[in-house]
């Protein structure tokens, strides 16, 4: 299957009954009508959507765990109330520096948290998780964050 199914059957296939968040890219015009078929298909179990345009090419990787990542000076991370805040907040991030986005993963069985992880030099993790930060205080969601500088080598290897 892909990276998150996308059928009933493939639900099925996977053992899933529920699934959590859904990730549609494509065109403008094609995801918003996506968007807008979920919602009705979906109703009051939508909690949450967003519509990202000319998203980092680093965010479907981070959310797939299958990102590419270029070890850095720093470690940050930022913790937010939604996944999609984190979201949202690692597309700004990586937009506003030169770091690599090691993962977002979502809590799980503690409301759809998101934490997003990433990896640079120490200046440009810095203003990336301020960016990051700055995003998220918008939908007032921001839990908390740090940046990490000369990091043990074990924190690195323990986040891929």
């Amino acid at each position: 299957a892909p990276f998150l199914p996308t059928s009933r059957r493939e639900m099925d296939a996977l053992g899933w009954d529920e699934l959590d968040i859904i990730i549609i890219t494509g065109d403008t015009g094609s995801v918003k009508a996506s968007i807008l078929a979920g919602e009705m298909n979906g109703g009051n179990c939508v909690v949450d959507k967003m519509i990202i345009q000319n998203v980092h090419p680093q965010l479907i990787p981070a959310l797939s765990g299958t990102a590419q990542v270029v070890k850095g000076d720093a470690i940050g991370a930022m913790e937010f109330y939604s996944i999609t805040s984190a979201i949202k907040a690692a597309d700004v991030a990586a937009k506003a520096a030169q770091i690599s986005l090691v993962g977002i993963t979502m809590g799980y069985a503690v409301g759809g948290k998101g934490v997003v992880t990433l990896t640079g030099d120490v200046g440009a993790v810095r203003a990336a998780v301020a960016a990051g930060i700055e995003e998220a205080a918008r939908m007032d969601l921001y839990i908390g964050s740090t940046v990490i500088p000369k990091y043990a080598p074990e924190l690195f290897d323990s986040l891929l």
